[in-house]
């Protein structure tokens, strides 16, 4: 719940999620380019695509 005022409360616990969560791997086959996160496209390339590699 949102509550005016604890927004720095808020924005740590999310910090805090996302750093302590195990990285997922994806990667292009398009440049053999290979990133932490899942885009629509290769950041790279542009290629349709990233297949996720564990």
């Amino acid at each position: 719940m949102f509550r005016p005022g604890n927004e720095m409360g808020v924005l740590k616990r999310l910090r805090d999620t996302i750093r302590d969560s195990p990285a997922k791997r994806y990667e292009c086959f398009h440049c053999d380019g290979t990133y932490d996160t899942s885009y629509r496209v290769c950041p790279s390339c542009g290629g349709p695509r990233l297949e996720r590699i564990d």
